[in-house]
């Protein structure tokens, strides 16, 4: 995974997310997209990836549902 910055991490996926839901380094390192020394992602919290599947999931449920009819 490389390692950007939380500002461009939201510009690529297009979201607004919040440093809730990554584990962020405490000093600053290389971003490797906007090439500034920042905070960097390390990895998304697990119970973020949980309620997005469960998420989905749900979705896809409703989905069938519907599709059913």
């Amino acid at each position: 995974m490389s390692e950007i910055c939380l500002d461009c991490c939201n510009e690529i996926m297009k979201a607004n997310d919040t440093k809730r839901k990554f584990i962020i380094t405490r000093k600053p390192d290389l971003c490797e997209e906007c090439r500034q020394f920042k905070p960097v992602i390390i990895r998304v919290k697990t119970r973020y990836i949980l309620k997005e599947w469960c998420e989905e999931i749900a979705e896809n449920i409703r989905y069938y549902r519907n599709a059913s009819k």
